[in-house]
């Protein structure tokens, strides 16, 4: 998954090759780039379905003392809700929570009545989609400047440079830091 096309670092504005690179050369970096980004954010940057169990009292899921059940999803943003479900045991069979029972606010499912108990067993499986329909701008110029970078530096195997380095920069961290998971 590249998170610009090689037409976008091509027309971005001060882009200067040190020399003429075939497409694919360039296609390389730009994968390369696009899989340090997301794995610095911790979750993937384009919109996809997922479905995730989470164990009642575990960091994504909690009753609070006002008796509300709130889950966080381990990806976001999450940009609605197919279905949630729940077991009271492992042996039980997931049962459906109606969408009437539920609201989605702030990247949490809120569930004012949830089934069980605060101190009790509880699992919840959640089907949601989340991540962005279009990379968000800010997301593909921190692509387009590490690219630029690489290929300045000439971090370029296969046009016989130095191996890339792992890792971004501190000023490309600090432009993605909106976008990283949050535990």
């Amino acid at each position: 998954m590249s998170l610009i096309t090689v037409t976008e670092f091509q027309n971005a504005p001060r882009i200067q090759l040190p020399q003429q690179f075939t497409t694919q050369q360039i296609q390389d970096v730009i994968d390369r780039a696009s899989a340090s980004i997301v794995t610095y954010v911790g979750q993937p940057i384009e919109a996809q379905s997922n479905t995730d169990v989470y164990q009642l009292s575990e960091r994504y899921a909690a009753i609070g003392r006002n008796g509300v059940l709130v889950m966080r999803t381990k990806y976001q943003p999450l940009n609605s809700v197919t279905s949630v479900e729940y077991r009271l045991s492992p042996a039980d069979a997931w049962a459906s929570i109606n969408a009437a029972s539920y609201s989605v606010a702030n990247g949490c499912i809120n569930i004012a009545q949830p089934p069980f108990t605060r101190y009790g067993y509880g699992q919840l499986r959640v089907v949601y989609n989340e991540g962005y329909s279009t990379v968000p701008a800010d997301i593909k110029q921190a692509c387009i400047t590490q690219v630029s970078l690489w290929i300045q530096e000439q971090y370029f195997p296969s046009a016989g440079g130095r191996v890339m380095p792992e890792g971004l920069s501190n000023e490309l961290k600090a432009m993605l830091e909106p976008y990283k998971r949050r535990l």
